[in-house]
Parts: C-alpha cells; structure tokens; sequence
C-alpha cells in the first residue's frame, strides 16, 4: 500500500501523502485553528474529511456533511432558536426516541450472534446510493444513476423530490439514516433540473422536476444554499458542532462510547475490519467487496479523545461591517503632496502593516497602515480616540516606467502582489509587463509575451499567480513564487475575438475570468488553463469592472453601458442585478464575502449585501469622485480619490457594537449615510 501511495504522490507534485501520524498531527493542529475561530465550520469540515480518507473521487468515500437545521417547514428561518436546529450530539438515526428503541432492540439481538458483531444501522449516513440520491440532477451523477439502475431512472417516488421530505424520511424510515453531502453548503444548482432530464411521474401524478425546498427560501435554490451555510456558520452550530464530529471523525465513532451514543454500523464499514487477503473462498469475498462498495464506509479515526468546544467567538469589533456598518466613522484623510495635486489615485491595498498607494502617473507611495494596537505599543492602555489610521510615507513617491498607452483604465494597469513589496504593471508601448520595487520604485523585470499592449493585470490572493490581459485577445498566467518570473508563463488562454478589458483571478476556486470590449466574459481554470464557459451581459453590454467573493463564489460585473451591477454565480447563472445611477471605477468584496462596496464619479463608498446588492449604508468623504477602494483584514475602508486623497473609514472606538447573530432575515433597512464629518486625522503627504 505504502508503494502504491508513493508512485501515485511522484505521478504529481501537488499530491501529498501522509502516514495516520502525520495525519492526527495535522487534524489537531486543525482543530486549535478551527477553536480560534481562524477556520470557518465548512472548512474544517472539509479538511477533516479530506484527512479521514474523504474526497470528491470516490462515490464510497464521499464528504460527509451533518443536518444542521431541523425546521423545514416555518415560512421564516430563525437561526436564535435553538428549535431550529437539529440535535448534533445523536446520530441521525437517534434522533426519533421511539425508532431509537427500534434499533436498540436489534443491537441487544444481535449480541449473541458469533460471526456478525451487534450494530444499531444496517444502512450507512454516506454511501454511493446517498451521493447519488441527492445529486440525481447533476453530471456525471445522472449517468451513474441510471447505470445503478440498470440503465434507467429509479420510480420517481424514491428519487430526492423534496428536502423537507427527506429530513423527514430520516427521522422515521428505519432504514434511512443518511447525512447531507458538502453541496448542500454552496451549490444551488443540484437542486434544479436545468438539463430537463425526464426523472419520471409520481404517483399523486406530477411529473418529477426541480427539488421541492423548505418555505423559508421562498422557492429560490440559491437562498436555499446561503441559508444552509448561513446556519452552518452560525453561533449555535458552532457550539455544538464537536459533538457531531466526536460521533464521525471521533472518540464516538468506535467501541463503548459508540455503543452509548447508539453510533454503531454494520462491521464491514469500518477501516480495517477486515483483511480480504485472508479470505480464501472466491465467492465470499466478492460479497464481502460488494458490501464495502456499496454500502456505505465510516471514515477513518482521527480524534481518540473528545473533541474540545470552540473558543469564545470573536468581539463585535473583529467584524464592524457585519455588526456595525453605520458605526465606521471617517478617521483619516490623506491629502496628495502640494506639488502633485489632482492626480487620482489609481490603486490602493492594505497588506501586512502597509498601505501602498499608485497615483494615475505611475508614482508609488508606502504608509504605514495603523491599528489600535501600535496606539497602545509602549503604554498600559490604548487612548479612547485610538482607531485605525495612516503614518505617511517619510519618502517622495517613487516614480515608475515610461507613459502608458492612451485609452486604459488606469485601475487596470496595476497589481499590488501580496506584501506590498512588487507592484506589477502593464500598459506600456511595448507590450511589456514590468515588476517594480514599491519601496524605491527600482525596475525589478519587464517581460515580453503579449503581441499588443497589455490592458489589464491582476495578482492572485494566493501570493502565488499573476495574470495579464491584452489587445491581442489574449490572456496569460503568470507564477510569481518569486521574482523575477519565469519568461516562460503557465498558460496562454485563448478565446477572446475582441480586446481584453479586464480580468478578475480567485485561486480558492481555481478560477479566472475575463472580460473582452465585445461584451464576452470566458472562464478558465487557473490550474490547467481548461475552458469552462462563455457568457455575456444583456444586450451585449461589455463589463468595466469585475471581482469574485471568496467561499460559494460570486461573480460580480459592471458595466458602464447599462449603469448596471450583476451577480452570477461561478456556472455562469444570474442571480441578482441591481440598477446604477453613476460610472463605477472601483468595487471591493469584504473579507467574509457578504458585502460588496463600490465607489464612482459621486464620491461616496456604498456597502451592498453582495447576495442581493440592497444597500446598507454609504460612506461619504467629501473629496470627490472614488477612483480606488480596499477593503482591509480589520474590515476598515481605504478609499483613494480623483483628486489624490487617500481616506480611512475605521470603526468608532466611542460607538457600541453588539454581535449580529442572524444573517437570515437581514435586509437593507433605510440607507444610511453619515454626514463627512472631520476627520480624527489629516495627513499630508509631503516628504
């Protein structure tokens, strides 16, 4: 096994394979990270799946996903209520007291049996029947379906119709104990039958279609899916969430506590039950392969103690647009030098202690990027008034290259690449690509590849990929591990008929997307350079501005044809557009994904729920237009300006926050939009 394991890791440098020792050593470490609250409950879930043999490959070893929610029939969800939500410390097929008694009863009968160990389920909470099931809808599991079947669907009267019907089933079917899959957590489309497939008639007579949903997502698969995560993510969950996996991955999992906990399966589930080198007779162990095949396999063991609580969650503050948008104040503006007026800023990030700064005529600019803790550095206590702010750069701005070519959007021609230190830029005569040292403006490389002038260059969050676009209607991918780059880029991506525009990168989902001056937005993934699909925006309208939120995955497009924000998800599907009145330049998603801000020629910085892009408050700084927004790991908002101004909108140190505990039902009240009041700082930055 241990060769097998090896050829298959030198098959590929991004497989690794790891011994059970290293595999609790890193299932602890996860656990301390997920009980600091710096893992997210969907994240390390997955990551124990992934360690306890789980993984998208294998119908038998598929993720599993615990039934949070035990309401599915309110016209409304209220995640405060702990009647909401399912009990996390019993198996799903403990869940029901008097089918419980059912189950016992067979434990005790089988306790005599010499050949066969007792066990409570004679069924599995995952097996390739329960994937298949749910995902009915989706290829290639439509085809695996119907090969199961023998080539035809199953009655459409055992085939997944509704979810509130099957939690259902789950609670009184004795044979039916299955858990959720991680889909149910981001992807809405498994719940529609968008390629019309024929799953056959009911009995009452309906044809078998879309998957029925719960009242509370108003018949929305995709408010469906932002609520499951929603509830996932939540403080409840994450209370009790050890207990379920104590009962999975755990202590819970085997022996007497599994025993008390009525969490036994059938013995052939179980990693190492079995050596079928030892079984001799031909026909035996073929039944003894099909069992484990088919029905259902526990994960491997990770944790033999019980799993600790998670720790206390995070203050209000740690998340001030979450819990108090209206109370991010105007802390700090940055006035341009007096020699260098009226040039917009072009880019602005915040990255690890520094905010850098590029103006629209190539000048760089490094400052330091203040939080309540360098207020407190070398005091006993941090001042009332201390909040987040700016020290200005003690050097002039650095200029950077020659002039760009005439007609590109300035924001486009910059990419700041994680830490600060290199900005990457595009645009030039040449055709050229050129790395340059923020902190003394120095050419660090300039590369050669496109054919015509770059338009537009993008850095991925990764730290590890860069990605230009150019009017050769092309788009190449870049590896930065390390300066300088490699002459030879990682893909070529191909497909475009018209100019490229503008690009947007997110590495968590291996995911580029880009934008032509025809209207035309490709995906490609970022690993393969594999073509994913092609859309447009209606009417042909071609997009100015792009960026994709972090976890599920939204797309989020503007236009100045039409004025217009859109979200679609990473297949291509609309989900929401909202009506503009203004030329955007700039939009930032917030680090958790749930806001979108977006600042343009009226000089205010809005925040929109990204899901439904109703806005919750607008942020007016009273310097003029918005040319660059950032948004930063504290969840303060840079802004930089037509007129060169840098501003900082920071929570209120004076101003009480109190932790927002559902999402649910939170939508847009009345907009709120503070007054530009005087800032707690002004700086100017002259050298």
């Amino acid at each position: 096994m241990l060769e097998a394991a090896e050829k298959v890791a030198g098959a590929s440098p991004r497989i690794a394979v790891f011994d059970r020792k290293r595999k609790i050593e890193l299932a602890l470490k996860l656990q301390q990270r997920w009980q600091r609250w710096e893992l997210t409950n969907f994240d390390y879930l997955m990551q124990l799946n992934t360690l306890a043999g789980r993984t998208y490959n294998d119908l038998n070893q598929y993720p599993v996903f615990p039934w949070v929610l035990a309401d599915y029939t309110s016209a409304s969800l209220d995640l405060n209520s702990p009647a909401a939500f399912r009990d996390l410390s019993k198996p799903v097929g403990a869940l029901n007291e008097k089918r419980l008694q059912f189950f016992r009863e067979r434990y005790d009968s089988l306790q005599a049996d010499p050949d066969v160990p007792p066990f409570h389920y004679g069924s599995h909470y995952s097996a390739a029947g329960v994937v298949l099931f749910y995902l009915i809808r989706q290829e290639p599991f439509t085809g695996l379906n119907r090969s199961l079947q023998g080539g035809r669907f199953d009655h459409a009267d055992r085939l997944f119709s509704s979810v509130p019907a099957t939690w259902n089933n789950c609670l009184v079917n004795t044979s039916d104990v299955k858990e959720l899959t991680p889909e149910f957590f981001y992807l809405p489309d498994f719940l529609t039958n968008a390629d019309g497939f024929c799953l056959g008639t009911r009995q009452d007579g309906r044809d078998l279609d879309d998957v029925e949903l719960p009242p509370w997502a108003r018949g929305s698969p995709d408010e469906f899916v932002r609520l499951q995560r929603e509830a996932l993510e939540c403080d409840h969950v994450s209370e009790h969430l050890h207990e379920w996996i104590d009962l999975i991955f755990g202590c819970k999992q085997r022996g007497r506590a599994a025993e008390a906990a009525a969490n036994v399966f059938y013995y052939l589930t179980y990693e190492g039950a079995v050596d079928l080198d030892d079984i001799v007779d031909a026909r035996q162990r073929k039944a003894v392969e099909d069992q484990i095949s088919h029905f259902g396999q526990t994960p491997s063991q990770l944790f033999r103690r019980r799993h600790p609580r998670r720790g206390p969650p995070p203050p209000p503050t740690a998340h001030p647009l979450l819990n108090g948008p209206d109370a991010m104040k105007l802390t700090t503006v940055g006035m341009p030098p007096s020699r260098r007026p009226n040039i917009a800023v072009a880019r602005v990030e915040v990255t690890e202690g520094r905010v850098v700064l590029v103006n629209a005529d190539r000048a760089v600019s490094t400052h330091r990027w203040l939080s309540p803790r360098d207020a407190g550095a070398f005091t006993f206590s941090v001042p009332a008034e201390a909040g987040f702010g700016v020290e200005a750069d003690p050097n002039p701005p650095r200029l950077m290259g020659a002039p760009f070519a005439a007609d590109l959007h300035a924001g486009h021609c910059y990419a700041i690449l994680p830490g600060g230190q290199v900005i990457a830029s595009c645009g030039y005569w040449d055709n050229s690509i050129r790395c340059y040292s923020s902190e003394e403006g120095r050419l660090l490389q300039s590369i050669r590849q496109h054919k015509d002038i770059v338009t537009c260059i993008e850095a991925g969050s990764d730290g590890c990929t860069l990605a230009t676009g150019s009017k050769d209607t092309t788009v190449i991918v870049w590896d930065i591990v390390a300066l300088p780059l490699r002459q030879t880029p990682r893909h070529v991506l191909h497909g475009h008929e018209d100019a490229v525009t503008c690009l947007t990168l997110a590495p968590d989902l291996d995911l580029i997307v880009s934008a032509a001056a025809d209207g035309t937005l490709l995906f490609h993934t970022l690993t393969t350079g594999r073509y994913v699909r092609k859309m447009r925006l209606a009417g042909g309208a071609p997009p100015v501005l792009l960026a994709v939120a972090p976890g599920p995955g939204m797309l989020v497009v503007h236009s100045w044809a039409d004025l217009g924000l859109h979200v679609f998800n990473v297949n291509g599907r609309h989900l929401v557009s909202a009506d503009g009145n203004e030329r955007l330049a700039a939009l930032a998603i917030s680090p958790d994904g749930h806001f979108l801000l977006t600042g343009g020629q009226r000089g205010v910085a809005s925040l929109h729920w990204l899901h439904s892009l109703e806005c919750v408050v607008k942020y007016d700084g009273g310097r003029g237009p918005i040319t660059a927004l950032s948004v930063s790991a504290e969840e303060c908002v840079v802004a930089g300006t037509q007129g060169g101004a840098l501003l900082v909108f920071s929570p209120d140190p004076r101003r009480r926050m109190t932790r927002r505990l559902q999402l649910a039902d939170a939508r847009a009240g009345p907009t709120a939009t503070p007054a530009a009041p005087s800032p707690s700082k002004t700086l100017k930055f002259d050298a």
